[in-house]
């Protein structure tokens, strides 16, 4: 267990030490912090490296050690949404996807009417105390504009990531092919200490409050028919909402 600490400690350093030059050449990071994280990794690294040889590990036990937790690791941060892992994992799972309907395998989850103009509507929907309604969705090329109206029927409560301990439910598309496509949410500007940004409607609600605006969807040209969904719990609960049509051809 020792050994196995000691190298997956080193895994943990090189990654850390990798995205922290990632982020210093890219602005992300103020240089002094920069020069500072990566010197700890560098110097953990070494300390960690110098016990390794201490305790003997043979280099084959390293290397499988050093896989499985690059594997274990690259995982949690790319569902964690840390970039580039978050677009290296959604570029696997396009190509396993695309691969699975090249063999006859239908992926497709949603139906409804094909529409790729401006739709105004009323229609809404309660879910769990949730009223969603549509106002408005339109398509401009593969962007999808969706213009709603969130309000809390319930008790006071968050909706979307507002709180660690008490998440609440969010909201996103999949297309024909089964793809989940988050609200477009800028950067975060680390020099303010963002560390994360998240989609407009996130915040704590008190009962019959509500808020009303515009999400932004980026789709592909081929993402076919697309349903609005409410997922909880790490999107192992959903539900669709409403048919938003499909990108114009």
């Amino acid at each position: 267990m020792t050994k196995f600490l000691l190298a997956f400690l080193i895994f943990i350093c090189s990654v850390s030490g990798l995205y922290s030059a990632y982020l210093l050449l890219n602005d992300g990071i103020e240089p002094i912090t920069g020069a500072i994280l990566i010197s700890a990794c560098v110097l953990v690294f070494i300390w960690c490296l110098s016990l390794l040889k201490k305790h003997r590990l043979r280099g084959s036990s390293i290397f499988w050690v050093f896989i499985i937790a690059v594997l274990l690791l690259s995982t949690t941060v790319a569902y964690a949404g840390v970039e580039p892992f978050a677009s290296y994992k959604d570029t696997v799972a396009d190509t396993v996807k695309s691969s699975a309907q090249n063999i006859g395998i239908n992926l497709s989850k949603n139906s409804g009417a094909s529409s790729t103009k401006p739709t105004t509507t009323t229609q809404a929907i309660l879910i769990d105390n949730w009223q969603i309604q549509l106002v408005r969705s339109s398509w401009k090329g593969s962007t999808l504009n969706v213009d709603l109206t969130i309000t809390n029927l319930g008790p006071r409560r968050n909706f979307g990531l507002a709180s660690l301990i008490d998440p609440g439910p969010e909201l996103a598309v999949i297309d024909s092919t089964g793809k989940r496509i988050d609200p477009w949410v800028r950067q975060p500007d680390f020099s303010k200490g963002e560390l994360m940004t998240v989609p407009p409607y996130t915040k704590e609600y008190y009962p019959n409050e509500s808020w009303s605006g515009n999400l932004k969807f980026e789709m592909s040209p081929y993402s076919g028919e697309t349903t609005l969904y409410i997922g909880r719990y790490s999107w192992t609960r959903t539900a669709p909402l409403f048919s938003l049509g499909s990108p114009p051809k």
